[in-house]
Order: C-alpha cells, then structure tokens, then sequence
C-alpha cells in the first residue's frame, strides 16, 4: 500500500508546484494588497477577478483533460492531429464568445456598477481567452511528461505578473488596475512561452471529428471545474449587487488565505489523482487503499485549515487597511470548503470508473441550482457569513449526491470511526479558538493555538488507523538514516 500512495505523492509534487503558482498566485501579492488596495479597490479587483476565473475556465473547455484522452498513442491519433485540432477550434469559438462577451461589456458595464470600468471588463475578457489557449500547450507538457517546461511556464507569469504590478501600484497609483494589467502582460508571455515549448506540434491539421469528440468529453471536465469556481464565486458575485464592494473585499481575502489549503493540497492532489485511481482500481486492496487515502487527506487538511484559520488575523493585521481585519472569521468556513472538494474528488472516481460521464453533469447543474437557490432564499438576509455558510453548504450538498452515484464503486463510509475523529477534534479546535483564544494575552494565545495543532497531530495520528502507515513511514526513515550513517 505504501508503494502506490508513494506514486500518488510523486506525482503530486511534479506538478503540484506548477499548479500552486496558478491556484496560489494572489497569495503572493497580499503584501501588495495589504499596503495600496483599500478594501472597497480590492473588492472591485474581486469582482473582475472572480469572472476572470469563469471565463477562462469555460473558455477552455476541459482541453487539457481532452488532451491526456486523446493524445494516448492507443487512441490511434497523432498528436499533431490532437494539438491542431483542438488549437483552431478553441481559437474560433473562443473569439466568437471573447467579442459577445466585449459588446455585452460595452454597452452594460456601466448600468450593473455604476462606474466607468469597461476598460477593466475588456482587460478582463483577453485575460481569460490568453488562459484558455495556454491550457493547450500545459495539457501536452503534461502528456509528455515535461516537468521542468511546465514549471517554467507557470512561474514566467507569476514574475512577469508580480513585476508589472509592483511597477504599477508603486509607481503610478493604479490601485486595482494595476493588477490586470499585470495579469494581462503577463499571461501573455507565459501563453507565448507555451506554445514556443510545442512549436513542433503545431501544423494545420484540423480533423473536426476528433475536434468535436475532444470536445465532447472535456465538456464533463468542464461542467465539473465550473462547478467549482462557480461555488466560490456565487459568493463575490451576490455580494457586490446586494451588499457592498467591502464584502466583496472581506470575503476575497478570506478564499486568498484559504488558498493555503487549496494550492498546497487540493490542486496537487486533483492532478494527480486520477491517474493513481487507474493504477490501483485492479487491485485487491483497491477499497482499503482509498479508505486510507481519505483518512491521510483529511488529517493533512485538517492540519492546513487549522493553522490558516488560527493564525489569520496576525497576517491580516499586517494590512493598512484594518477592514481587512474582519476576514479573519471567515477562512475556516473556504478552508473547509477545500476539504470537501478533494473528499469529492476521491468519490466521484467511482463515476470516473464506471464511464458514466452524464453524472458528473447532474452532479454540476444540482448544485449549482441549488447553491443559486440558497442564495435566493436567504437574499434578504445576505451578509458574509451567510454566503460562508452557503458555500460550505453548497459543497457539501455536492459530495452527498457525488458519494450516492459512485456508492457501486466506492464502498468506503464517509464517516468511519476514523473520520469522525478527525473532523470531530479539528472542528472542536475551530470552535473554541473562536471563542475563548482571543480573551488571554497574545503570547499566551499564540502558544496555546500551536499547542491545538500539535493536539490534533496527535490525536489524528495515534488514534486512528493512520498510526499503523505513520509507525510503517517512521520504520523507512530510519533504514534510510542508519544506512547513510554506515555507509
């Protein structure tokens, strides 16, 4: 068992660096944020951002999952067929989108804000078409296994990004456009990048059959990941009609903090597992291996939310803008919702297994309806923890219906014995450290917040079967060591 969960954690961390610089790009400009954004600037930049993040997911159509599918030499198709084909359609129909997108922009912008931003709507829209094209050439470096040129086109727009906006905000006063400038520049020289790595695979070689059937089978990649994005975003986007740019701000910043969990873990974890589902499902352990799997996941989330969620408000405090403060109380609630997306994960791989794509759809259109529902009924009294609440509810909802349809395959409990644990001790340390940490003295809170991470290390690793692994892990280490000493 040990083998295959080693194999998991390699190929997490091979791509996993390249994926956190994607999901944890905004973590890096918070000193930015903290010293020049007021929080209402801040909550504009949200705004524009969250829709950033939908286009560009929609706008890339599941290509790179297409791409692993397709470009496997025992799907009897060339990669140049693959790449070419997938290039010039998403090229098409993107640009059709991209310039509906433009004049609906162009003539309502104004009339839904107030504000002149239709210069900030148009930078917004090419951002999300540049991060749909470069999905393509990170699919092949996936394909192909090309680490160090994936790594590299990651990090090329966080520098480029980071640079340009320092140069911005310091410089000009550009406050929130700073940042989509800097977006815009510098997803552009990544996207560049890309497709010079693949330039031998590019040739005009459209086979609009094997387009549509790319295509086709992205789109319940699509619906699943617009799902996601969707879940969080609901939040921003009903915040800014029906309360303030200042929730918007609150609860931006509290989904940034809780990328701790979501860039470290989530998205490492999401790349690399189902290809470790496809290696294991023929075996005889295959059940005990995923129980194992969801018990080691949630003791290493648990771990993460616990010390974003405790320690947030010393970062926070770090912000001119003590507006900012108030986000402290709500990291632990898009914390959470991280863990459930990866539970959710490691569920829907019974739907993965069977091939029944159609699922995932379901899964996708229930909740959001009824995350759009929830927020419906409770619009009269929306404040940002009710939109906390809602999208913890709303993932949730989301990993119900996902355990019921992979029940066949699946077989594992939710909450054994040993998840009950875990959860029980992690959200009893949230509860209290909300409650009575913060009336003794700072000294005395930090050391006593350390020790309830400690506590619940210890307790999640002693008093559930991951003792056993963990004991098996200290045992390797330790042949490793004396056999380094000797040698």
């Amino acid at each position: 068992m040990l083998k295959q969960l080693k194999g998991l954690f390699k190929d997490s961390s091979i791509y996993g660096l390249g994926e956190f610089m994607n999901k944890g790009t905004q973590v890096l400009f918070l000193p930015l944020i903290f010293r020049y954004l007021p929080t209402e600037d801040f909550g504009i930049l949200e705004y524009f951002l969250t829709f950033k993040n939908l286009f560009a997911v929609a706008l890339g159509w599941g290509v790179i999952t297409s791409i692993q599918r397709f470009g496997d030499e025992r799907e009897g198709h060339s990669l140049k067929s693959v790449v070419s084909s997938s290039l010039y359609s998403m090229i098409f129909i993107d640009l059709v989108i991209s310039l509906l997108l433009c004049v609906g922009a162009y003539f309502w912008m104004d009339d839904l804000l107030g504000e002149n931003l239709f210069e900030a709507s148009l930078i917004t829209i090419i951002t999300s078409f540049l991060f749909a094209l470069r999905s393509i050439p990170f699919g092949i470096l996936r394909l192909k296994r090309e680490p160090t040129k994936y790594l590299i086109v990651s990090f090329s727009n966080i520098l480029i990004y980071l640079l340009i906006t320092s140069i911005l905000i310091i410089n000009f006063n550009l406050t929130f456009m700073a940042f989509l400038y800097g977006g815009l520049i510098g997803i552009s020289v990544s996207t560049l990048l890309g497709y010079i790595y693949v330039s031998e695979l590019l040739s005009f070689n459209l086979n609009l059959g094997l387009a549509k059937r790319m295509y086709v089978f992205g789109a319940s990649v699509l619906t699943t990941s617009l799902c996601f994005v969707l879940l969080t975003s609901t939040s921003r986007l009903f915040l800014s009609f029906y309360g303030s740019f200042v929730d918007v701000a609150i609860v931006g910043i509290a989904i940034k903090l809780s990328l701790f969990v979501g860039a470290i873990l989530v998205a490492p974890f999401g790349l690399a597992w189902l290809p470790f589902v496809n290696e294991i499902s023929g075996l005889t352990g295959f059940q005990d291996i995923i129980r194992k799997v969801q018990l080691l996941y949630t003791i290493a989330s648990g771990f993460l939310i616990l010390t974003i969620s405790l320690f947030s408000r010393e970062i926070l405090m770090l912000a001119n803008d003590q507006e900012y403060m108030l986000a402290s109380d709500y990291v632990s609630f898009f914390a959470i919702s991280y863990l459930l997306q990866g539970l959710y994960l490691i569920y829907s791989s019974g739907i993965y297994l069977q091939k029944k794509s159609k699922h995932y759809l379901y899964i996708a259109l229930g909740t959001t309806a009824v995350n759009l529902i929830l927020y419906i009924v409770f619009l009269d009294y929306l404040t940002v923890l009710v939109a906390s609440l809602i999208t913890v509810a709303s993932f949730m909802f989301q990993l119900g219906i996902t355990i019921y349809y992979s029940r066949d395959i699946i077989k594992i409990k939710l909450l054994n014995k040993d998840m009950v644990i875990v959860m029980v001790v992690m959200l009893s340390i949230l509860f209290t450290t909300e409650f009575y940490v913060d009336f003794i003295p700072i000294t005395y809170s930090i050391l006593l917040r350390l020790v309830f991470i400690i506590l619940f290390l210890l307790v999640s690793l002693f008093l559930t079967s991951a003792s056993t692994d963990f004991s098996k892990v200290v045992v390797l280490f330790q042949e490793k060591f004396l056999k380094r000493k000797k040698v």
